[in-house]
């Protein structure tokens, strides 16, 4: 058997229901201050006037009302006239999901689903043939004289095209039920939105209501239109400086301010900005985020020479990428102040060292002199220390760091791990039992606390007066200024300062 199929084309936005919702939802997200609306629910209407919202519904909507004054001025009654049926078509290379995105000459409304459709002179007897289905439109959208049995109509088109309107601008879905609730409901809903060209198409006398051409004129459509082509016009389409995308919405991206002119400011997309951030703050290019310090510069600053040197502020970034690209760029932050304090605490060493170095060249021979005999006799003699490295013996500490009872030390530096004498401090290789065994100077190999800080005060005061001997020999005057000078750290050790003194500065 034979079998008809009708083909038609494929509209890739939809029904004009599913678009102007899109569009709707798209505009809440984004406007800041919320959307103005007349009347309260279950009577809530987007004022027509609002320059971001209507104008874009009532745009489509004029298209509608365009395909009808094209029906009627060939006689052509479509029957079923509602937003379900008619659909947008999208220009190819466009996404449809987000209708603000779109150029206005990238998209239209197509009506379709001619199955009540009839010509208008058409008799009874005649109607039925011409459809594919039996019924007479969908209820919400019927024209009072419809519902009680009388054909479709001219004019009970115009009747749907009204409740489309109404529909179209609705707030909620409360609001849409109440247009869709019957005649009563919708004459409501229209005198809230209070556009006169709205209510007549709601009259109930069919002979009433204005055709699709009288319509077409009012100013409810000529000011809307007029808005959205100004809006369109003021919203310009950005181009991103890094992927040349021109399509780009505008709060989808940011522009630098590194220009007095905005011609000349650079505008990168959000996935670029995300890149960008990644880029800038990476482990491996702290160097250059250091020099930035701490900034991302803009995407033109890495292009050429002299270029745009804005930095994105912190506020900005955090509003236009993702959370795990902020929280990275975050890191790298603390790690470059991290890595500053580090630097300024090594400068501030190095500035004490210089200063030092500085007062150093200043002294006398005799100052320098006796500032080496204190460096000497603080760190090599009053301090228990390893003969091989120097590395301080933590001597007031119990267990593995400090005395633990043995006088045959162990030093605990790494790489010298040096044994030594607590009594005399010789140095003996790698085990020092055997001499503290039998030093002169010692009570055996173990000793109690007391006993062993007995011995530290008799080794430092044996090896003091040792040193000073050598160092100023027949010189009293030196000697008594170099104990002199240590004379707090002897006290603080329980050492009395005027046993190291010479004859005659005793003698006084």
């Amino acid at each position: 058997c034979l079998k008809a199929y009708v083909q038609t084309q494929l509209c890739m936005g939809g029904t004009l229901c599913s678009w102007l919702e899109r569009a709707h939802d798209a505009l809440a997200r984004d406007d800041e201050q919320g959307i103005p609306v007349l009347g309260t629910s279950p009577h809530a209407f987007v004022t027509a006037a609002h320059a971001r919202v209507a104008p874009m519904h009532v745009r489509a909507l004029r298209q509608l009302l365009i395909a009808l004054e094209h029906l009627h001025s060939n006689g052509i009654v479509h029957g079923d006239v509602k937003l379900e049926n008619a659909l947008v078509e999208v220009s190819e290379g466009f996404c449809a999901d987000e209708p603000y995105d779109i150029p206005l000459d990238a998209w239209r409304v197509v009506l379709a689903d001619f199955d009540l459709s009839r010509e208008r002179d058409a008799t009874p007897a005649t109607v039925a043939p011409m459809t594919t289905r039996a019924g007479a439109g969908t209820a919400g959208y019927m024209s009072p004289e419809v519902l009680g049995g009388a054909p479709a109509s001219l004019a009970s088109d115009m009747y749907s095209f009204g409740v489309c309107v109404l529909t179209a601008l609705a707030v909620d879905a409360q609001t849409r039920s109440s247009v869709l609730a019957g005649h009563d409901g919708a004459l409501k809903c229209a005198k809230v939105v209070g556009e006169p060209a709205i209510m007549g198409a709601l009259c109930a006398a069919p002979s009433q209501r204005p055709a699709a051409s009288d319509i077409a004129g009012c100013a409810f459509f000529a000011v809307s239109d007029a808005i959205l082509l100004s809006e369109a016009a003021s919203r310009k389409w950005k181009a991103c400086a890094v992927c040349l995308d021109d399509r780009i919405r505008e709060h989808l991206g940011t522009l630098c301010s590194g220009r007095a002119v905005e011609a000349e400011q650079h505008f990168v997309c959000d996935e670029c900005l995300a890149r960008h951030v990644l880029a800038s703050c990476e482990d491996g290019s702290l160097g250059a985020f250091g020099e930035a310090r701490g900034r991302v510069r803009c995407v033109s600053s890495a292009r050429a020479a002299g270029a745009c040197a804005h930095a994105y502020s912190v506020t900005v970034l955090a509003r236009h990428v993702p959370k795990e690209v902020f929280a990275q760029f975050w890191r790298a932050r603390r790690q470059l102040d991290e890595q500053h304090i580090a630097a300024e605490l090594e400068r501030g060493v190095q500035l004490r060292i210089e200063h030092a170095a500085k007062a150093l060249l200043q002294l006398t021979e005799a100052e320098r002199r006796l500032r080496e005999v204190r460096i000497h006799v603080c760190e090599r003699i009053l301090t228990l220390a390893c003969p091989r490295c120097g590395a301080a013996f933590a001597e007031a500490l119990d267990g593995e760091l400090g005395f633990s009872g043995c006088c045959a030390l162990k030093c605990a530096r790494p790489g010298c791990a040096a044994a030594f004498c607590a009594y005399c401090l010789e140095d003996c290789g790698d085990n020092a039992h055997a001499h503290v065994a039998r030093c002169p100077h010692g009570s055996g190999t173990y000793a109690q606390r007391h006993v062993f800080e007995q011995k530290q005060r008799a080794r430092r005061e044996r090896m003091l007066l040792k040193f000073l001997d050598e160092q100023f020999p027949g010189d009293a005057d030196s000697r008594d200024a170099a104990v002199v000078d240590v004379a707090i750290d002897l006290r603080d050790l329980g050492l009395d300062p005027d046993v190291f003194l010479s004859a005659d500065a005793r003698g006084h």
